[in-house]
């Protein structure tokens, strides 16, 4: 039995909610409940999505993942604010992570039943309706919006040109706010941790996660020693935000810590692209050994350890730096072969990130934000 849906501040009648496609008519009956169906031509999305500004809810179907993202993408692209909630047969691994990073807010199976639909419905425009309330106060929107980028900003690390380790970055952030986290903690003279945090989506909410992901890391970085426990726990508050918001965020982490009472560095990989031991040198990469933070709470990292003596630097990214490249191309080992020309400025570690960063354009479409760091420590 169906059940009624709860009370909106918008009218039923003023709701209007896409369907790309033809929807089955077990979805179509649920969407019914909740406000004015629009069935959009899949071979036109962009130029009737456009004829309604006003929508409250989108959502897509099929059964051919690559343009189930495509499409995802570009709705995400044009309606920044609406929900979009996709139907599908099954979701892989693999799958929900890459509908998720495209932009896709909600998942449910074809299989669901109609009282499982019709949650996920309330909770889609629930959030959309508080989201909308935001949005109007405009003004005071952007206000806020700028207060939290001076906050992030002010909050990043500061960089360090002395020995015995330094620390430098390049940050580019896609759009006023960044999902990206950078720190780097001096838990002591001889103890540093250096984390870097890639969080799913663009933009305020990802900004946000990544605030509060680095106020948590601030208190973990001072009493947790093993990165790979570090990771864990953060995953664990992830897990526990995602399932009380409803909101599904998942990000990429590295982890590294430096003893140098001990002479160790051990690296902790979670779904980044593999930084990069600087050797003699050469490259080696690390990871990723494990799924993203954020999506299961079954999450164990492998820890990487090795003698300080034993390389010269570490250089790590987020995704960001080549997100708007060729997909057939691997772009890791062109990352690779970027650091790998410029090792001979290792004696200038800003300049060599910015010629690894020159390597690739600036992205021409919907950009991702992207940071680069490096450590280095007097060669042995």
């Amino acid at each position: 039995m169906n059940i009624n849906p709860p009370a909106f501040s918008k009218p039923l009648h003023n709701r209007q909610i896409a369907v790309i496609g033809q929807p089955p008519e077990t979805l179509a009956r649920e969407l019914r409940l909740f406000g004015h169906l629009i069935v959009v031509d899949r071979d036109d999305t962009s130029f009737h999505m456009l004829a309604y500004p006003a929508l409250s809810l989108i959502i897509v179907h099929g059964d051919e993942q690559e343009a189930l993202i495509d499409l995802t993408r570009e709705l995400r692209r044009l309606h920044a604010l609406v929900p979009i909630l996709l139907y599908a047969d099954c979701f892989s691994f693999d799958a929900y992570v890459d509908y998720m990073d495209a932009g896709a807010n909600f998942l449910i199976a074809t299989d669901a039943h109609p009282e499982q639909i019709n949650r996920i419905l309330e909770r889609a425009l629930t959030q959309y309706e508080k989201t909308r309330s935001l949005s109007r106060s405009n003004e005071e929107s952007i206000k806020q919006i700028q207060q939290v980028q001076n906050m992030m900003i002010e909050l990043m690390p500061k960089e360090t040109n002395e020995e015995p380790v330094q620390f430098n970055y390049l940050y580019h952030p896609s759009f006023i706010l960044s999902g990206d986290l950078l720190d780097y903690h001096h838990v002591s003279p001889v103890f540093k941790v250096l984390f870097l945090l890639d969080i799913s989506g663009h933009g305020f909410h990802s900004a946000m996660i990544a605030m509060y992901l680095r106020s948590l890391l601030t208190g973990l970085a001072n009493r947790v020693r093993e990165p790979d426990q570090i990771l864990f726990e953060l995953n664990s508050h992830l897990c526990k935000f995602n399932d009380r918001s409803g909101d599904i965020k998942f990000a990429t982490a590295v982890c590294a810590t430096m003893d140098l009472e001990q002479n160790i560095l051990k690296i902790a990989n979670a779904g980044n692209p593999s930084p990069y031991l600087i050797k003699n040198g050469e490259l080696e990469a690390i990871g990723p050994d494990t799924h993203p933070i954020g999506i299961r709470t079954d999450f164990k990292a492998v820890v990487h350890s090795y003698r300080q003596q034993q390389c010269d630097g570490l250089f790590l990214y987020t995704d960001g730096l080549y997100e708007d490249q060729d997909a057939f191309i691997d772009n890791d080992r062109l990352v690779e072969e970027a650091v790998l020309s410029s090792l001979h400025l290792m004696h200038d570690p800003k300049a060599l990130i910015r010629h690894v960063r020159n390597a690739f354009p600036l992205a021409s479409g919907d950009p991702d934000d992207a940071t680069l760091a490096i450590l280095t420590w007097p060669l042995n």
